[in-house]
């Protein structure tokens, strides 16, 4: 098994869905990419260098993948759970 850790952030609401609804939905999504997943706490952060913009939510997910999983591969299931969430 290999260990993952991601970062986690939103800032605007995407189909209804507030932030940190968002960030939710994408954990429960993640169950199903990685194992034995943990959380961080979510944090709330003022927008930093473009600071028109809304507070953002940030957080750490911690899980694990086989070892036959390609980081390509990793990477392509993050950015379809990340496009299902805007």
């Amino acid at each position: 098994m290999i260990e993952v850790t991601l970062g986690l952030g939103s800032n605007t609401p995407f189909e209804g869905k507030m932030p940190v609804e968002l960030l939710g939905c994408a954990c429960a999504r993640l169950e199903h990419v990685l194992t034995q997943l943990s959380f961080s706490s979510v944090y709330r952060t003022k927008a930093l260098y473009v600071t028109a913009q809304e507070d953002f939510y940030n957080m750490a997910v911690r899980g694990f993948v086989n070892d036959d999983v390609t980081p390509h591969g990793l990477l392509e299931d993050i950015h379809r759970i990340e496009a299902e969430y805007g």
